[in-house]
């Protein structure tokens, strides 16, 4: 989804998709505090290890003209979700 955002047509597109993203999140991060210690551990390293590629992702798609404007605040939501799990 975010490899796909080129342009304003497509960030408006993604919208959809990357907000769907966010809600899963969320839905992880409410599970997470039912998971035992080693869960949670497991979890977090999980999000830690794939937050770098994610953010760079993000990163692009917020250099790109048009985009930036209409992803950032989804964009921003869904980076927030991801600390919340990396601290859980």
């Amino acid at each position: 989804m975010l490899p796909g955002i080129t342009d304003a047509a497509s960030a408006e597109a993604a919208l959809p998709k990357l907000k769907e993203a966010t809600a899963q999140l969320n839905e992880v991060n409410s599970r997470a505090a039912q998971l035992s210690p080693e869960g949670k551990s497991f979890l977090v390293k999980l999000v830690v290890a794939a937050t770098p590629a994610i953010n760079q992702m993000c990163d692009k798609v917020l250099a790109t003209p048009g985009a930036a404007d209409i992803a950032k605040p989804t964009i921003d939501e869904l980076r927030g979700r991801l600390d919340a799990l990396a601290r859980s």
